[in-house]
């Protein structure tokens, strides 16, 4: 019975070293505002031998529209894509020179958001992939991770730090304030606005549970 018990442990460590292994394409998370256009990365993992990749990502239309697939700046790889239906982008990526594509962002996708749309893109969701090697052999099988596009008008990043989004007037100066009870506001910082949102960073917003934000006009 032990030595069944140590077998069965065995093989449930096989399988899991195999998931782990398995590769792995992803789609990044980014937060945004309404109307921009933010350019999402997408990566493969967990692979050192794939020379080319195909995939389709779905996503809202309603919420994001999408632009033609492009390259990472100087990875030599070819990028083309097409929206193959409403909400539907299949983007195929290839190295002339069979080079691998090694655990890293191997194209970005450009999505605009509504200028409607204050919560989230939706899901961003890769399917279909197809991940070939050198000898032209499909890597399988593949592990998917999808993403989305934050457009809440506050987001709190990944080091702590809280990106969030103020409507403004073009040319007009702004003090941005914050508060941890909603009664005394300190500045914490003064803008000139250049569009219609003031993009913000609180780089000390980690020293606090909990802040709010507000701006008021300088002139």
């Amino acid at each position: 019975m032990d030595s069944l018990r140590t077998i069965a442990a065995l093989l449930t460590l096989v399988a899991a070293g195999a998931v782990r292994a398995q590769p792995l394409l992803t789609v990044s998370s980014l937060p945004a505002f309404p109307g921009a256009t933010v350019n999402v990365p997408v990566g493969v993992a967990r692979a050192s031998n794939v020379v080319a990749a195909q995939f389709d990502l779905a996503f809202d239309p309603s919420r994001v529209s999408s632009g033609a697939a492009v390259p990472i700046a100087g990875s030599g790889e070819t990028v083309v894509s097409h929206e193959v239906a409403p909400g539907v982008r299949r983007v195929l990526v290839f190295s002339r020179q069979n080079t691998a594509m090694t655990n890293r962002s191997i194209a970005s996708l450009p999505f605009n958001v509504s200028a409607t749309e204050y919560n989230n893109s939706g899901p961003l969701v890769p399917t279909n992939p197809i991940l070939a090697k050198k000898d032209a052999t499909a890597l399988t099988p593949v592990g998917l991770s999808g993403g989305t596009i934050f457009v809440r008008p506050v987001n709190r990043l990944p080091d702590g730090h809280v990106q969030f989004f103020l409507p403004s007037t073009p040319e007009r100066r702004y003090y941005i304030q914050a508060s941890t009870d909603l009664h005394q506001w300190s500045n914490i910082s003064t803008n000139v606005a250049t569009g219609s949102f003031l993009d913000l960073i609180d780089v000390d917003a980690a020293s606090y549970e909990y802040r709010f934000y507000r701006w008021q006009t300088a002139d």
